[in-house]
């Protein structure tokens, strides 16, 4: 197999196979224009994530950052209009889920949450 950018080697065997990549940009360009028009759109917490990931920060911190802004937020909007949000978010939750999200706004690993979690259903049981 030969990999080169133009193929212009007249006498070429045929047993041998030739990737021009000079003719595959095009290509490459078609299917980028395909895959980013129907990519879909991040929430406003995995781009921050993906951001934060970006600058190398570990799950913990960008938590910790995640809450920080997300009171600072709340604070703009009013107390009592954030805490009904707040308030309705975490009707949706089973206490597992909403276990888990308070120690990961603690800045806890998923090993941690696991170990706690299972300490919390013991005493509950």
């Amino acid at each position: 197999m030969i990999i080169c950018w133009r193929h212009n080697w007249k006498d070429c065997p045929e047993w041998i196979e030739v990737i021009e990549l000079s003719s595959l940009i095009n290509n490459l360009e078609d299917i980028s224009g395909e895959v980013t028009k129907d990519a879909k759109k991040l929430t406003e917490y995995q781009q921050f994530c993906q951001e934060k990931r970006l600058e190398g920060l570990e799950f913990k911190e960008i938590a910790r950052l995640w809450q920080k802004q997300k009171t600072r937020k709340q604070g703009e909007k009013g107390n009592r209009e954030a805490n009904l949000e707040d308030t309705a978010e975490t009707g949706k939750l089973t206490e597992y889920q909403q276990f888990c999200r308070e120690k990961r706004l603690e800045g806890l690993d998923f090993r941690e949450i696991s170990s706690l979690w299972k300490k919390h259903k013991e005493k509950g049981q």
